[in-house]
């Protein structure tokens, strides 16, 4: 069986299911009664929260119908996983094996060809202290192998490691070092916490560029 002709039986199956029917249902009651509602006094507020959790239900019921629907579908997916997995990891710890091979090579190329250049350097200045004139061949690495199947590089990538936060953000303020502010991440989950606990106070905040400010919503809990 095909995945599209899967598909199409999974949603067919679904689609006329008693409890999608009556979940559509609802919804189609529910969306022609909300708008109707106006909340101005005890008895509308009660009418809203018992609607809003007719919703709340429904949305659940659609959530639990799904959930079931795609359990198959994940547990073929583990099941799949589970096989390549290992095939996968397996393949990286070769690769990872022949890279340290070749970076190697390319260090130790390297570090020959700057003593060879050191070398040639030397012989050159002692040349010209003794009058003659030399051309010196500098030999370059190239660290490019060409096969039938690959091209294969080894390269080097420059890195970056924050070791005094405080020291980099006072560079970064100070226009002279011509330090984007922009390297400076901050981190929301911590400031949310430190703004919103025993240190809430909007003004003095606003001070430092941050606003902070209180948000309300609706929870519902059922009974």
């Amino acid at each position: 069986m095909s995945l599209e002709l899967m598909k199409r039986e999974t949603a067919t199956e679904i689609s006329s299911s008693e409890a999608f029917l009556n979940a559509i249902n609802e919804l189609s009651y529910l969306e022609q009664t909300i708008p109707t509602i106006k909340v101005v006094d005890g008895a509308s507020q009660a009418l809203a929260s018992e609607t809003r959790m007719s919703v709340r239900n429904v949305e659940k019921a659609l959530e639990n119908m799904r959930k079931l629907a795609g359990a198959p579908y994940r547990t073929m997916q583990k099941t799949i996983n589970n096989l390549f997995k290992p095939l996968v990891e397996a393949c990286g710890r070769m690769r990872e094996i022949l890279d340290g091979q070749l970076l190697e090579y390319k260090a130790q190329e390297e570090a020959r060809i700057e003593a060879e250049q050191k070398a040639a350097m030397e012989k050159e200045i002692e040349a010209k202290e003794a009058g003659a004139e030399i051309v010196a061949e500098v030999q370059q690495f190239e660290n490019v192998v060409e096969t039938d199947s690959a091209t294969t590089y080894t390269t080097s990538r420059k890195k970056v490691e924050v070791v005094d936060k405080v020291k980099l953000i006072k560079a970064a303020l100070d226009g002279r070092n011509q330090i984007p502010v922009d390297v400076i991440e901050v981190n929301e989950a911590k400031l949310r916490q430190v703004a919103t606990g025993r240190m809430y106070k909007p003004k003095q905040w606003a001070k430092y560029g941050v606003r902070v400010w209180k948000e309300d919503s609706v929870v519902q809990r059922g009974k």
